[in-house]
């Protein structure tokens, strides 16, 4: 029985959840895509990801897409159903999760569910109803400025209600204590609300790891979620009853020690931690490829068959091909460029897997979704975890490939060396 399916915004969003339910011994599965009707699931498997590309579409095109992974989901009879986001998105009024989850309540007919957006290991936290990065509001943050997902708002409260039909309410960590020690409070606690609202949202605070564990034992009772990637782990424990406290992982056993260094990394993103990654790769010497913006818009032919050459010099080494943060502020010139990249890498990693490469790397979600769909798998098995969040994915139909597909923001300075160094 599948006990947690998770619809996913983005691929990388996709193997950020799974690689967390992985080292919860979770036996899980990600598919690349809507599954087609024939698609069967192995009677082990207890947790289905269906990985997305709707982070920034329309809101009618974000619907349609979802409504498809949860029909699959529905029909193969999903005990729970997350929808997964990161902490980035359209904060805009103009934004598809609020559409998107006010379909969800009322094809399940549901009267609620939580906006989670947090992931305190990796600095996302929500306090007071607030959504922080690094200690600051999103929206005090350079995401603000983000060309297709800016977080213009960091108040969960507004932020969905510019998007939703319906009210959002607060639950802080103290509430949901005092909610877990007193059930009948609780559940007239929501009695109130369901009277008084049509349907409504709880934005729960979220800024220690072990409020996951809260979290999940107050509301394990009601059939769809959303937020990060954090809280599936602890939704899968409450689910499958382990009676266990779920233990953040220990990533010390996973230090990179001095190997053979093969691979590629493909770099998409536009985020600072990407742009200070990819400077400490090349800091380190490997062989470097900078994708530049006026060369690609003028003569995207060039730029191939010269990272064609650059592919083939250095195919049997370590090597990065990457983009430059563009400096024009025309949004037509911006999503201009952005598409080129994003297919002149797809190239890329076509090109390298066709070659034989063993362990490719990619950064930034558009980037692994258009990487991933020249790859056409129809599902991976979950690898190694390289850091929090990022697993090594194994194509179902080629196996000897290792990939990682890593958030902008995900990683420390020295991820892409690290990442290859485990994939060896």
């Amino acid at each position: 029985m599948v006990k947690v399916g998770i619809i996913a915004d983005d691929f990388t969003g996709a193997g950020d959840a799974a690689s967390f339910l992985k080292l919860e011994d979770a036996n899980c599965i990600l598919i690349n895509g809507i599954p087609k009707e024939d698609y069967e699931i192995d009677k082990n498997i207890d947790v289905v990801v269906i990985a997305l590309k709707t982070r920034s579409v329309s809101k009618e095109e974000a619907i349609s897409e979802v409504n498809k992974a949860y029909d699959f989901l529905n029909k193969i009879g999903t005990e729970m159903i997350y929808f997964k986001y990161g902490s980035t998105f359209d904060s805009t009024a103009e934004g598809n999760i609020g559409p998107v989850l006010d379909d969800l309540l009322d094809k399940m007919n549901l009267k609620y569910t939580l906006i989670s957006p947090a992931l305190p290991i990796n600095d996302r936290k929500v306090e007071d109803g607030i959504l922080y990065v690094d200690g600051l509001p999103i929206d005090q943050t350079h995401m603000r400025f983000h060309p297709l997902n800016p977080m213009d708002e960091s108040d969960l409260k507004i932020l969905m209600e510019r998007q939703s039909r319906y009210k959002v309410f607060k639950l802080t960590i103290s509430q949901m204590e005092d909610f877990l020690s007193d059930r009948e409070t609780f559940d007239k606690y929501i009695e109130e609300k369901a009277k008084e609202n049509e349907k409504f949202y709880l934005a729960v605070d979220y800024f220690k790891d072990e409020h996951g564990q809260i979290i999940a034992e107050l509301f394990k009772g009601i059939k769809l979620f959303s937020g990060s990637s954090a809280l599936p782990a602890w939704l899968y424990k409450a689910a499958v009853n382990s009676g266990k406290d779920v233990v953040p992982a220990d990533y010390s056993a996973n230090e990179y020690i001095s190997a053979p260094l093969k691979g590629g990394v493909l770099a998409g993103s536009l985020s600072q931690a990407t742009q200070k990654q990819i400077a400490s790769f090349i800091d380190e010497g490997y062989a470097s490829y900078l994708i530049q913006s006026k060369e690609l818009l003028s003569s995207f032919d060039t730029v191939k068959k010269e990272i064609i050459d650059f592919i083939d010099e250095n195919i049997e080494k370590e090597f990065i091909i990457y983009s430059e943060k563009n400096k024009d502020d025309a949004p037509e010139i911006h999503n201009k460029v952005g598409t080129l990249v994003e297919k002149v890498l797809s190239f890329a990693g076509e090109y390298a897997i066709d070659k034989g490469i063993n362990n490719l790397v990619v950064a930034g979600g558009e980037t692994s979704g258009a990487v991933v769909k020249v790859m056409n798998p129809n599902s991976f098995y979950i690898g190694d975890v390289i850091s929090p969040g990022v697993p090594v994915l194994i194509p179902d139909h080629q196996q000897n490939l290792k990939v990682v597909l890593k958030s902008g923001n995900f990683g420390g300075v020295n991820f892409f060396v690290e990442a290859l160094y485990k994939m060896n």
